[in-house]
């Protein structure tokens, strides 16, 4: 997955209360991976013109491998994909007037909203038995019967009044009530696209009325939600994010732990 290889991994084991308690790695909740080169130079800066860092990495230096030295050619199947990727409107809601990119980045959209990540998207999807993609309506997906709606509730928001979940499930379309004032008694936002922990519950349950989940796949994790609500519904759950501080951000919502330490430096890099 190219444009969706992601510098930070997060891995989420859930265990069952009733199963007997596991040995090794496999005792471990929560796993973050950080691949030396995330900390690198190159890897946050390293497109910029000038450095040129990573265009003359060798094939050796770019290729991630397994704890055995093996290569990773691809995630292993999941039950679930569900993520919420950029929609690319960076530019539009970026002339909005007091619109949200303006608010939360003062020098406008970030890199990553710019464009959409298509080839990425098409590919976490055939790995799936079956998909959720949160602004799927900007993807090159095939015709759905099931769409999932977040209803906001209340009018005139600069994004819009409702979100729009493309599924490749066999069942009618579905709506979610949930107004940014319940949004907001959630807590901090740590990322500006971040959706209800609600949303993500909602989606899992409605998931399980078609197969049995396992596993679940978020290659745009930000600050963690998909994770969350996998940890909550007893899943186990992968999650792939490029920027650090959010992967940061993640593992501490994983864990229960405070987050107000943690800041984010708003010209982000990449994509989320």
């Amino acid at each position: 997955m190219k444009k969706i290889a992601a510098a930070l991994v997060l891995l989420l084991f859930v265990g069952c209360a009733s199963t007997p308690k596991p040995e090794g790695l496999a005792n471990l909740e929560t796993i973050v991976v950080i691949y030396a080169e995330n900390r690198s130079f190159d890897h946050l800066f390293g497109m910029f013109p000038g450095a040129e860092g990573i265009a003359q990495a060798t094939a050796d230096q770019k290729t991630q491998v397994d704890h055995d030295g093996n290569p990773l050619p691809h995630l292993p199947p999941v039950d679930l994909v569900l993520t919420d990727p950029p929609y690319g409107i960076g530019s539009i809601l970026d002339r909005t007037p007091g619109g949200e990119w303006l608010k939360h980045f003062g020098n406008g959209a970030p890199v990553w909203d710019t464009t959409t990540v298509d080839d990425g998207i098409s590919k976490a999807v055939t790995i799936s038995k079956i998909a959720v993609v949160w602004g799927g309506q900007f993807y090159k997906l095939p015709p759905s019967r099931c769409w999932l709606i977040w209803n906001k509730i209340v009018r005139n928001w600069s994004s819009g009044t409702c979100e729009m979940a493309w599924t490749n499930m066999d069942a009618p379309n579905d709506v979610f009530d949930y107004s940014h004032g319940q949004l907001a008694q959630e807590g901090k936002h740590y990322h500006p696209t971040q959706k209800p922990l609600p949303l993500f519950r909602w989606c899992i349950l409605k998931v399980l009325k078609q197969i049995e989940i396992g596993s679940i796949l978020d290659p745009f994790a930000g600050s963690g939600t998909t994770l969350i609500a996998a940890k909550k519904s007893g899943r186990n759950a992968i999650g792939i994010e490029i920027d650090e501080s959010y992967c940061e951000i993640a593992a501490k919502r994983l864990d229960g732990r405070s987050t107000k330490k943690i800041t984010h430096h708003t010209k982000g890099f990449g994509l989320r």
